[in-house]
């Protein structure tokens, strides 16, 4: 046995590891665990020509100083349905107009089994999927890519590298996205409950529940009891990913003594022949305790109009979908204004379902609502505040449309809002497009393949990025992309870098 005085010797991570680990807390994928010791070409160092200009060879195998600051995001894999969408928003953003060194890794059980580093030049954005993965030794595991660069702050994003993944059916068809996550749990991690684990009501029994997380079992059968966070994800029996998104916050107990408030959101909808969405409300993210009600109101607005509407009273968790709660279809393009309470700001959660489950994105607040006699009122004036965010867009032989939603606000002793839509794709083509938003609407809502018809239309590209700014207001935004032969939407918030 070791003696006491030779434990309180030993270093403060290991005695807090012991620890954990003997409470039953999960072992977490840490960074150390990505790092190979093996035989490299070429080493890269601080001063390394591939952070000038500098091109690496994707055939050679190199190693990197940890030391160099760099970010880290990680995203669910399944073998031959992903891929990987980076974008440099350094040399678009923050003025690193050098290349970035990029080292890929999937990892199955903790262990790696896939590493290649990559430039990433000024202005690329770049798509990665099986024809660079191929890898054939497993089916499923979690893609880790880590961004190196000098000039790269170590606090930028406390640590986190944003970029998205993309899944595809087997015909090559755009399914679903989600952004990454960052890789900052500590070695050894207590499962709790989290937000947004749920798996939806699916009448469909071959489709497969799957949780992602950063534990040694990384990606298992779903279960929405205690877990790692990560993302939840649902595959049909081709294991074609249908639907991801990402776990909420971990259950607090101290915020179930708090106030029930009331709270607003909405989203919109296109016009659609199949399209149903699956509303869902979940109380460990409203925090409202087992026997205390919800009250949910929801409004159906076309043309500026209110056209139906209903309240809905339950306790616990809930899911419909729009078509179950109103009992017909709404095949025009309309707004679903919530109305709903909870003890701390929250999210809902919506699955785009079709003729199956759909991919999800979770609610954002409304700042304007109409009032019984249908004219159009806000709720706060807002201060002015800036933004640039981003996501991804897809274009294919022209069977998807690519929508941005933009939830208008009302700002004090303003009117109107400017706010900039940049495109940029693939072959560094940029265009910006200046418009005004005006207090005349809950929503702004722009077709992007119509705004830059002159850059989509008849093009070879297959993505793009579009980049929402403005000095006046941080608005709530959203892309999807609406396959029109199958009413598949693929669809996630935009986020900053």
């Amino acid at each position: 046995m070791f003696s006491k005085d030779t434990i309180l010797n030993l270093p403060k991570d290991i005695i807090i590891n012991t620890i954990n680990r003997y409470k039953g807390h999960k072992r977490c994928l840490q960074k150390s665990d990505i790092y190979q010791n093996v035989k490299h070409d070429e080493f890269i160092d601080q001063k390394s020509k591939y952070f000038d200009n500098g091109i690496l060879d994707s055939n050679k195998k190199f190693s990197v100083d940890e030391n160099i600051n760099h970010l880290t995001g990680w995203v669910p894999y399944i073998k031959d349905k992903t891929s990987i969408l980076i974008y440099n928003f350094f040399s678009v953003n923050y003025s690193i107009r050098k290349n970035l060194v990029l080292k890929i890794s999937i990892l199955k059980n903790h262990k790696v089994y896939f590493s290649k580093f990559l430039s990433l030049k000024q202005y690329d954005i770049i798509e990665l999927g099986k024809n660079f993965f191929d890898l054939k030794s497993i089916k499923n595991g979690i893609i880790v890519v880590q961004v190196y660069h000098p000039k790269i702050s170590k606090k930028h994003g406390g640590g986190q590298f944003r970029f998205w993944s993309k899944y595809y059916d087997e015909k090559d068809n755009y399914m679903a996205t989600v952004h990454s996550m960052p890789l900052n749990f500590k070695k050894y991690t207590k499962e709790k409950h989290y937000g947004r684990n749920y798996f939806p009501n699916d009448k469909i029994s071959e489709n497969k529940n799957i949780n992602a997380s950063l534990q040694l079992d990384d990606v298992k059968e779903g279960d929405i009891g205690l877990s790692m966070g990560g993302y939840n994800m649902v595959l049909d029996k081709q294991d074609n990913p249908l639907a991801i998104w990402h776990m909420g916050p971990a259950y607090n107990i101290k915020n179930e003594s708090l106030k029930i408030k009331k709270y607003y959101h909405c989203l919109w909808i296109p016009k659609n022949e199949n399209i149903n969405p699956r509303i869902i409300v979940d109380n460990k993210e409203t925090f409202l305790g087992d026997s205390q009600e919800q009250v949910l109101k929801i409004k159906i607005i076309s043309d500026n109009k209110i056209i139906q509407e209903k309240e809905l009273k339950f306790s616990n968790f809930f899911e419909s979908t729009i078509n179950e709660i109103f009992q017909t279809k709404f095949q025009f393009d309309y707004i679903i204004f919530l109305e709903f309470y909870s003890k701390l700001f929250s999210y809902l959660q919506i699955n785009y379902d079709n003729k199956s489950i759909g991919d999800q994105v979770h609610t954002h607040r409304a700042n304007f609502y109409y009032d019984d006699t249908n004219n159009l009122k806000f709720f706060n004036e807002e201060k002015e505040k800036n933004c640039r965010k981003f996501m991804h867009i897809y274009f294919k032989n022209n069977e998807y449309t690519n929508y941005l939603v933009v939830h208008n606000a009302k700002l004090m002793n303003k009117k109107k809002k400017n706010i900039k839509i940049r495109y940029l794709d693939e072959n560094h083509i940029e265009e910006v497009k200046n418009i005004e938003i005006e207090d005349d609407k809950i929503l702004a809502i722009f077709n992007l393949n119509s705004l830059f018809e002159d850059k989509i239309k008849n093009s070879k590209l297959h993505k793009a990025v579009i980049q929402l700014e403005s000095k006046d207001y941080n608005f709530d935004s959203t892309i999807f992309c609406h396959n029109q032969n199958n009413d598949k939407i693929a669809i996630d918030h935009l986020t900053g870098g």
